[in-house]
Parts: structure tokens; sequence; C-alpha cells
């Protein structure tokens, strides 16, 4: 199924930009929902806090732009993206997570998002980066900018590393990063909404990928992974100071 998509939003700028939430915390879509329509030329035209509810909603309603959450339950929000993309590839997403985007946030951009923001950016930027990406132009915080060129630097160091996450798929990369935070795979599964049997398949391709003959390996791989990028992260934080505006990118 797909949309035409007529207009752009130059051709439709005297009537709101129609936002379809998706987020699985009701509360936290409350909060979303008023900074949103405080906006003089934006509103909430529709919400779901699953996949399968955001994709009837997306068919439904035809909104300019979704504002999705990473972790959903069941189908993840990049999966998600990748859905929408496939049926209406012009559709703008915006994704704003409460999850590192150094773990998920080049993930997001390959399945097709347009931007990626934190919730805790949320107040003070949700404003810029919705109208940004809303014009289908990319929208990058500092800190995630600073990983792309950190990772991009990098990326020839690490082409024979047998280790290299990249070959790993977007639910592996999300079941590892949790492995690395101390969960087991029950409290994996319960988490993403899947069964034991499935995490621990998920665990079994990562092993095989990386090379890794047991899941103490594992684990004490993820672990060690999800150190670097915490490290990164609060580098990031600390340059983030120094700057106030975020770039865009057509």
């Amino acid at each position: 199924m797909s949309h035409d998509l007529s207009k752009t939003r130059s051709d439709v700028d005297a009537t709101p930009i129609r936002v379809l939430l998706v987020d699985d915390h009701p509360v936290f879509r409350h909060g979303i929902r008023q900074l949103v329509n405080r906006m003089d030329d934006a509103e909430i035209c529709g919400e779901a806090g699953d996949a399968p509810t955001a994709l009837d909603a997306f068919r439904r309603l035809h909104p300019d732009l979704i504002l999705l959450d990473i972790g959903l339950p069941g189908m993840n929000g990049i999966e998600l993206i990748k859905m929408v993309k496939s049926e209406q590839n012009s559709m703008p997403v915006l994704v704003l997570s409460m999850h590192d985007e150094a773990i998920y946030g080049l993930g997001a951009l390959r399945a097709g998002a347009k931007g990626y923001l934190r919730k805790d950016d949320a107040l003070d930027h949700l404003n810029e980066a919705l109208h940004t990406t809303a014009k289908n132009r990319y929208y990058l915080g500092r800190r995630f900018l600073s990983h792309v060129v950190r990772e991009a630097i990098r990326c020839e160091d690490e082409k024979d590393n047998s280790h290299d996450i990249k070959g790993l798929t977007d639910r592996e990369i999300e079941v590892f990063d949790l492995l690395g935070s101390g969960l087991g795979t029950r409290q994996i599964a319960s988490k993403l909404g899947l069964s034991v049997k499935t995490i621990e398949s998920h665990c079994a391709r990562i092993k095989e990928k990386l090379l890794l003959h047991s899941a103490a390996q594992l684990v004490a791989l993820a672990k060690d992974w999800r150190s670097e990028r915490e490290r990164e992260t609060s580098s990031s934080d600390q340059a983030a100071c120094n700057t106030e505006v975020p770039p865009k990118f057509n």
C-alpha cells in the first residue's frame, strides 16, 4: 500500500503539521502532546502505543510526520520505520527516544528516519527538530553528529575486527546492548515483548557472527562494548555543552 503525496510542506505551510505520536508510555505521550499542541503550526493528529496500532493510524490518518520511540513492545521502532518507508518513502520520521543515539541513531537513519532526538533534549529542541524533519531535512543533535564523525574516522581501523558488530541486525544490536546492561535472557525477553526462545536464538546468531564460543564471552564483550559507548556519550555530552543550536542538513 502506498500514499501519493502531491504536496510538500512548503505547499501547505498555512496548515498545521499533523503529527502521529508513537510511544508505549501514556504519561510521556501526554507530555509530548502538550508540547506539540502549544506550537502555532503543529498538532497531534493521532497516537499509538505499539507498531501495529501505529501502522493502522498511519494508513488511516495520513499524517505529515511520525514522531516515534525506538523501544516499542514487539516490533521495535526501527522495524516500524522500515515498514512505513516501504509504503510511503517520503514520510518524514523523527525518532524521540531515551536510547543512546550512539547505539541506535545510525540504525534509525539507515532505516529511513530523518532525525534523532533524545527525550531529555525534547523540551529545548523538539520544536526545531520537528519543523526541520517535517521539511524532509536531516536533524542531528551535536553529540550524535560527534559520534557519526568518530565512527567515520575509525571505520578503516575496524575493517578486520572479527568482533565488529556492524554485521548484526537492528534487533541483534538491541539484544547485544541489553546483555551489556546486565540483563539476562528472560529479562530481555520481557522487556522486548518476545519469547525467551527467540532471545536465545538471537544470542546464538550474535555469537556466530562475532566468532564467540560461549555465553560468557558474549556477555563480557557486550559489557565492554556498552562501556565504551557510554564513555563516548559522556565525552559527547561534555562537548555539546559548548554549543547551543543543533545543526540541520539538507
